[in-house]
């Protein structure tokens, strides 16, 4: 081989080993930009990285919503422990690991929650006064909650605090009363027909 050929073929060679290396360092390293370190059962939030990956996980405990290969990826906690979610290119790749816990119960009470009128009935009759009216005594099912049914009171309405029967007077707005009546499906107006007392817990 002539002494052109084979300065040729080394130019050629280093050309190419140069474009190599510029193509490696011009590479990115895979860098997770955001991704939940915890989450609930049932939770869903994206992970994003840095460039395209191909996003996967090694258990059952996170389900990716894509296989795709993306920068972003939607995944959904499924079960409690530890999600191990994987971003790969090539030969290199990341692992994150997602600490996944029950989903918290919900800090409100019954009360706050609410129930029908019927049901505060059936247990025990156990209602607020929201506002008061001559003889008219609105209810709610909820402490400061919305109107929910009223009745006016009259001579045979006994009022109870202590143990004592007292006047209407002693009602309040505020109050949590026992109301206690012979229950009837045929309500009308709203007004507690039958009602035979009402006990001031409260």
């Amino acid at each position: 081989m002539s002494l052109i050929k084979k300065s040729v073929k080394c130019i050629v060679i280093l050309f190419i080993t140069i474009c190599l290396l510029a193509n490696n360092a011009g590479a990115k390293e895979i860098k997770v930009i955001s991704f939940p370190k915890k989450m609930e059962v049932g939770q869903k939030k994206t992970v994003k990285a840095n460039r395209v990956v191909k996003w996967s996980s090694l258990n059952k405990n996170i389900v990716i919503k894509t296989k795709k290969e993306a920068k972003k990826v939607t995944i959904i906690a499924k079960r409690k422990g530890v999600g191990v979610l994987i971003a790969k290119k090539g030969q290199e790749k990341v692992t994150l690991k997602i600490k996944i816990r029950e989903k918290a119960a919900s800090q409100e009470t019954a009360e706050e929650k609410g129930v029908s009128w019927e049901d505060a009935m059936r247990n025990g009759g156990k209602v607020y006064i929201i506002a008061l009216s001559e003889n008219i005594v609105k209810f709610s099912t909820v402490k400061e909650g919305s109107f929910s049914k009223y009745l006016t009171l009259d001579d045979t309405i006994e009022i109870i605090k202590d143990g004592q029967t007292v006047s209407k007077e002693s009602l309040q707005v505020g109050q949590c009363v026992k109301v206690d009546y012979e229950y009837h499906e045929d309500m009308v107006g709203g007004k507690l027909w039958g009602c035979k007392s009402i006990t001031i817990l409260e």
